[in-house]
């Protein structure tokens, strides 16, 4: 006989862990059939459950046909450590690329090893038989050599693990550390019990290896089930199949060789397991079909949410566009009006004042719709400056725009100070776009500070040349403050102050900013304690000025 039906405890230890394993391969497969990283978990797993089969089957094999099945449980190893090895380089994204270079070398020392375990007396010499105690291996004289090649490829799998989790964040990197754990803990026990205790001769616990595997199923299981790579219902239902596959196999494996019931028995295991794949994957294709329902649902609430974005963004455009305006326009159609009626009759004086209005709100009207025309022009994705940036020296166009804000600083009765680390900080910019950042920031300072100061500050930080400017205003509170760089966002307090404000300027400075490559706007605020609003643009490297002249 080629083995002796004598099934023990162990035996049947063994027989559920192949059943557990098996699950975990239909599980991934299922998962993705397609998916380089599931086939080759998958290898993997077939890889594990021959390891723990042979064993079942050394165990019970007559002494004919033992050392062919110690050949097969030697064998087995040396493709979980490949297989292993090479899920390392594309998990937890497939999407990787593998130098195939490296696949072929892990795969053909992998070759060459499985080689020199299947000659004989190389790795294995024979098989001793000891009634009533496991059989007892005779290793060849490069045993060593097989120990060391699953050593040396497990830590390398491990260190390969360990950095991916020191990078990945979230769902993966809880994958990666369930992974990592299920795997070491099988591995490094196994390695004193099936690899360096028979070694030494020791050969009463050279089944526990394989039970071990039990801690990579279950770990990698929960990181299945856990992070929802799985629907629930399609691993209740192959648990279920799974179950009946396993009694069934169990039945086979008792029942007498040869025998009309084990016949019977295999061919409804068979039948089983053709019915039960296509069980599962009827659940499966139910669960997906539905999964993708709830994504286009999903993607359908974010449109809808979206839309009704714009639509509140356009109401309050109209409201502020109608607003802005009209009012600029009424009162110039006002003033117009009075000088057309009593125009001669008035004094010069007040004539004069009527006029100086007329034109205060002509240019207030020319700024909004600048402000409009240049956030349309902004308001792309692919808005950028590169293309007309020329050199320019952030201190001198800063210390000028500061003088010509002045005068306003000083009708409100505000000290407008300029400060400047150094005399020269040059950078690549618009000389259109960026005067007109800065001046909405320092425009924005001014109307909002009823008292006190206003400071503009440009500095360097690194590499990057950094201006802020500082007032004593009316702040803005941690909640308003971030929707502030947003279009026709403003805070409360600033429309209670002022209600004729657009909403765009800090807008327009953020997409100014951020139009250079490298460029961020930053702001610091408190409710009634005042606020800093400022950028940073990276600074020309040395050398690039002059070669650019």
């Amino acid at each position: 006989m080629l083995f002796t039906v004598n099934f023990d405890v162990i035996d049947i230890i063994l027989t559920l862990v192949v059943c557990l394993n098996l699950f975990l391969g239909f599980l991934v497969l299922f998962n993705g059939p397609k998916k380089q990283i599931n086939v080759v978990y998958a290898l993997n797993i077939v890889a594990i459950i021959s390891w723990v089969g042979s064993m079942i089957l050394y165990r019970s094999a007559s002494i004919s046909t033992s050392i062919v099945w110690a050949t097969i449980l030697y064998i087995a190893p040396t493709v979980i450590a490949s297989s292993f090895l090479y899920f390392t380089y594309i998990f937890p994204s497939s999407q990787q690329k593998v130098d195939q270079r490296k696949v072929a070398i892990i795969f053909s020392i992998n070759a060459v090893i499985a080689l020199l375990v299947a000659l004989p007396g190389i790795i294995i010499s024979t098989v001793h038989i000891r009634p009533g105690s496991e059989k007892e291996i005779l290793f060849g004289h490069y045993y060593g050599l097989y120990v060391l090649y699953i050593l040396i490829f497990f830590t390398f799998g491990f260190t390969r693990l360990f950095v991916r989790l020191r990078k990945e964040t979230g769902s993966k990197k809880m994958q990666i550390a369930y992974l990592l754990l299920g795997y070491a803990i099988a591995a490094n026990l196994a390695f004193i019990t099936n690899l360096i205790m028979p070694w030494i001769g020791l050969f009463f616990l050279n089944w526990l290896g394989q039970i071990f595997t039990v801690f990579m199923v279950g770990f990698t299981a929960y990181a299945i089930i856990r992070h929802r790579l799985m629907d629930i219902r399609v691993v209740v239902t192959q648990l279920f199949v799974i179950a009946l596959w396993a009694i069934l196999l169990f039945r086979v494996l008792v029942t007498p060789f040869g025998s009309e019931e084990q016949v019977i028995n295999a061919a409804t295991l068979l039948f089983t397991v053709v019915v039960g794949g296509l069980l599962v994957r009827s659940v499966l294709k139910e669960v997906r079909q539905r999964e993708s329902i709830e994504r286009l649902n999903n993607e359908l609430q974010k449109a809808n949410q979206t839309l009704h974005d714009l639509m509140n963004m356009r109401t309050e455009f109209l409201q502020i566009a109608s607003h802005q305006l009209r009012t600029p326009v009424s009162v110039m159609r006002g003033m117009l009006d009075m000088l057309r009626e009593d125009g001669d009759s008035m004094p010069a004086q007040q004539r004069k004042e009527f006029i100086d209005r007329a034109l205060s709100k002509s240019e207030k009207l020319t700024n909004i719709i600048s402000d409009i025309l240049s956030a349309t022009e902004m308001d792309v994705s692919n808005f950028d400056v590169a293309s007309i940036a020329k050199p320019i020296n952030l201190v001198e166009i800063t210390r000028l725009i500061v003088e010509s804000e002045q005068a306003d600083a000083k009708d409100r009765g505000l000290t407008l100070e300029f400060d400047a680390e150094s005399a020269s900080l040059l950078i690549k910019s618009s000389d259109v776009y960026l005067p007109q950042a800065i001046t909405n920031l320092i425009d924005n300072a001014i109307k909002y500070t009823e008292h006190g100061s206003v400071t503009v500050h440009v500095s360097q930080d690194g590499n990057d040349a950094v201006l802020a400017v500082s007032d004593t205003g009316i702040g803005v509170s941690p909640e308003e403050a971030k929707k502030l760089w947003a279009k026709f966002s403003r805070a409360q307090n600033a429309k209670d102050m002022y209600t004729d404000g657009s909403g765009l300027g800090l807008f327009i400075v953020k997409k100014v900013i951020e139009g250079h490559s490298g460029g961020s706007v930053f702001m610091t605020s408190e409710a009634k304690k005042g606020s800093t609003f400022g950028f940073r643009l990276p600074m020309m490297k040395e050398g690039t000025h002059e070669k650019s002249s």
